[in-house]
């Protein structure tokens, strides 16, 4: 529930500001630069809001979950991630890089069912193109590649692929 208020309450405050902010969903597919043995491949998913600063970069917080294939039960890892984007062109395709920091919590079944943790941090630089839909004012197609490395007690290395959603909201001048 405190999420949730949080969420109204950012969105409020960006509204007073007059921010252009924005909603957005992406499925992703990742898999392993290192660590083949561990890990096969992976799906997720991130939940993420962000605010558009001067139509040339923004800021996002997303969560994350990924789901990784591997011999280990269980295998995920989640995050909270800060990310800001710097974009190339100003047109209905918007070319950009990111660059990312998350903090990370790997968890995954032993032996015996029991429960192992890993926390860390990690970063996510990534290389994307944004699609202006036209089907609705505010809606774009995000697609992204990006490299991602989580430094826990057992590093992991992925190169992933992200497809989806953006909503922006129009700012009030």
């Amino acid at each position: 529930m405190r999420k949730i208020v949080i969420f109204f309450c950012l969105i409020m405050i960006t509204g007073f500001l007059n921010a252009q902010v924005y909603l957005g969903l992406n499925s992703k597919i990742a898999f392993p630069t290192s660590n083949y043995q561990e890990v096969d491949n992976g799906m997720g998913v991130d939940l993420l809001i962000g605010y558009l600063l001067k139509q040339k970069m923004d800021f996002n917080i997303s969560i994350s979950n990924l789901w990784l294939n591997s011999f280990i039960e269980n295998y995920k890892i989640s995050s909270v991630k800060a990310n800001a984007k710097y974009y190339i062109l100003q047109k209905s395709i918007k070319p950009y890089i990111d660059f990312g920091l998350g903090y990370f919590h790997k968890s995954f079944n032993g032996p015996f069912d029991k429960k192992f943790a890993e926390k860390g941090i990690g970063i996510i630089p990534s290389a994307g193109i944004l699609f202006d839909l036209k089907i609705f004012n505010g809606l774009f197609l995000n697609t992204e590649f990006s490299y991602c490395k989580v430094l826990t007690e057992h590093k992991v290395s992925l190169i992933g692929f992200n497809i989806g959603i953006l909503y922006y909201f129009e700012s009030k001048k």
